[in-house]
């Protein structure tokens, strides 16, 4: 609801909402968070909120509804929310991670690259993902493909692959409260698994039988998106 807040200024955001929140607590620090940004404003709650709440954050703006600019980093922060479509991923379904691991489901980290500029990153540790068979060169991939190779440098001869993360944990919900809409809350994912680099990309089409199918219980399979 913060993203949703029609304050003029990015912080007031924070001031308007927090207090009404379960992150009222965090009120007297938003003076030192110099929030300047929708960004900033997205980063900072990467940060603050709960694993659940991150989750759902995630997949709302990844969500193929949302608008987005794949030329941007961070890929998970500069997107639109569509929030019409906003209850389909506020729900009360068990969530893709592993409930033993919650506190590294996902994670806000950041480094600093060779032009000294800070490159944050979510780190994502779903309990299932599917990954495409076969990448071939589809238009709509043009841009985050250039994203991966001039921005995060991505060896140009790396194997890049399509992954498609689901919001929610299919195994801990009942067969008759799976509909169409719920599967098809995903994210997509484009990049490497040797240099573990991923960047938010528009969703393909494809039918999951398309889809190598991973359920990743005990490796911690994770992802860095950036």
């Amino acid at each position: 609801m913060m993203l949703k807040s029609k304050a003029s200024k990015n912080e007031d955001r924070l001031y308007a909402i927090l207090p009404l929140s379960k992150y009222k607590n965090k009120l007297n620090q938003v003076a030192d968070w110099k929030i300047s940004s929708t960004v900033s404003v997205k980063l900072k709650l990467f940060e603050i909120m709960d694993t659940r709440d991150k989750w759902t954050l995630l997949f709302s703006s990844g969500q193929w509804h949302s608008s987005h600019n794949f030329e941007v980093l961070p890929t998970f922060c500069v997107s639109s929310i569509y929030w019409d479509q906003i209850e389909r991923f506020v729900t009360e379904h068990p969530c893709n991670f592993d409930i033993n691991h919650v506190s590294s489901a996902i994670t806000l980290h950041h480094h600093t690259n060779e032009l000294q500029q800070r490159m944050y990153y979510l780190q994502l540790m779903p309990k299932e993902y599917y990954v495409k068979k076969a990448f071939n060169n589809e238009d709509n991939f043009y841009i985050s493909k250039n994203t991966l190779y001039n921005r995060l440098q991505v060896n140009k001869h790396s194997i890049i692959v399509i992954v498609r993360v689901p919001q929610y944990d299919f195994n801990g919900i009942a067969p008759d409260n799976v509909d169409k809409n719920l599967k098809g809350n995903t994210i997509t994912l484009l990049g490497c698994f040797v240099e573990n680099k991923w960047t938010l990309c528009s969703s393909p089409q494809n039918d999951f039988d398309q889809w190598d199918h991973h359920y990743d219980d005990e490796n911690g399979t994770f992802f860095n998106i950036y």
